[in-house]
C-alpha cells in the first residue's frame, strides 16, 4: 500500500514481534478468533505461529487492496472466512457471527482513526454475562 492510502485509512500495520506479544496475552488459544481490521494479516499469522490452525481464523478488511492480499495469506485460510465489509456496520458482526458458527475471539489492532469507535462497537455486539 502507498504511503499515501496507508495515511488516509490510518493503516499501519502491526509488526510481527508486536503481534507475537499481543497473541500471548490471550489466556486461552481453543476457539475461533477474529480480525475486523486485518490490514495485511500480521495478527492471523501470529496466531497460526502460536498454533492456531488456519481453519480457526477469521478476518475482515474495509480496504479492497488490502482485502484481496488477505485471500492470498495462505493457502490453508478459507477464503469465506475473510470478508470485505466496514468494521463499524452492525452487517459485518451479523455476518462474522453466522461464518463463525457465533463464537469467537477478537484480535485487532484498528487504525486509528476509528480504534476508539471499533472497540465500542464490538463491546456493543458482546452478550452480556
Amino acid at each position: 500500500m502507498n504511503k499515501n492510502k496507508q495515511k488516509k485509512l490510518g493503516a499501519f500495520y502491526t509488526p510481527d514481534s508486536l503481534a507475537d506479544e499481543m497473541v500471548k496475552k490471550f489466556e486461552s488459544l481453543e476457539g475461533n478468533f477474529v480480525d475486523f481490521t486485518a490490514g495485511d494479516g500480521s495478527l492471523l499469522r501470529a496466531l497460526n505461529r502460536a498454533g492456531v490452525d488456519w481453519n480457526r481464523l477469521y478476518a475482515n478488511e474495509l480496504d479492497k487492496d488490502s482485502y484481496e492480499n488477505l485471500l492470498k495469506l495462505s493457502p490453508e485460510l478459507p477464503k469465506e472466512h475473510v470478508l470485505n465489509m466496514d468494521a463499524l456496520d452492525d452487517e459485518c458482526h451479523k455476518k462474522m457471527l453466522e461464518i463463525t458458527g457465533g463464537q469467537y475471539q477478537v484480535i485487532l489492532n484498528p487504525p486509528f482513526h476509528i480504534g476508539g469507535k471499533i472497540v465500542t462497537k464490538i463491546l456493543e455486539w458482546m452478550p452480556e454475562r
